[in-house]
């Protein structure tokens, strides 16, 4: 949200910075819930932290990036390409092993239901992007933490967070809080309202 106003692709709306700090509080509240119950060494989560910071500087160039006049459809193959490219170099570079240890119909299956999985997700990530913004989109990261703790104690066995309820929902009053001031401030958003200029 900084950015984005220091960009000057937002205006200050109260409602959209009220929506930023509950979200952001709840995130907070969650991961120290996780840092104080985790047996992991703190400085994998403080290494873990500085994903969403690089997510959010993301989000920002692709707003104010975005092609005038391009759909998330012809955007999200080109950025897979991209992928694709980047992951192919660096397994050459380091010898990494790309055959399947064993390619057998389950794990070919397998590997293919993941690829369709991540096609729809970049390509969604893409609709979300153009649809809600840089700042709504940051916001996702809050609620993946949401989802992925109880997802995390189902199949991983992982211990149940006091921290979850009381998290999940200042980011839903966050996220409340943002659709909110899309409709009370109606910024003059290039982002918001789908209209990004390069």
């Amino acid at each position: 949200y900084a950015g984005a106003l220091l960009l000057g692709m937002e205006k200050f709306c109260r409602w959209r910075a009220a929506g930023v700090v509950l979200a952001l509080a709840g995130t907070a509240y969650l991961v120290l819930g996780q840092w104080a119950a985790s047996t992991t060494e703190s400085r994998w989560i403080a290494i873990a932290l500085i994903g969403p910071v690089l997510l959010a500087i993301g989000n920002l160039y692709r707003t104010r990036r975005w092609p005038p006049g391009a759909s998330a459809e012809a955007l999200a193959p080109g950025m897979l390409i991209a992928t694709i490219v980047l992951l192919l170099s660096f397994a050459a570079a380091v010898d990494w092993p790309l055959a399947l240890p064993t390619a057998t119909i389950s794990t070919v299956t397998l590997v293919a239901a993941q690829a369709v999985v991540f096609a729809g997700q970049f390509w969604l990530l893409f609709v979300l992007q153009k649809a809600g913004g840089p700042v709504f989109m940051s916001l996702m990261g809050g609620v993946s933490a949401v989802f992925a703790v109880p997802i995390a104690r189902l199949l991983l066995a992982e211990p149940a967070l006091p921290s979850l309820p009381p998290a999940a929902m200042l980011i839903a009053a966050g996220i409340i809080s943002m659709l909110v001031g899309v409709k009370a401030c109606q910024p003059d958003n290039r982002s918001i309202a789908g209209k990004v200029t390069t």
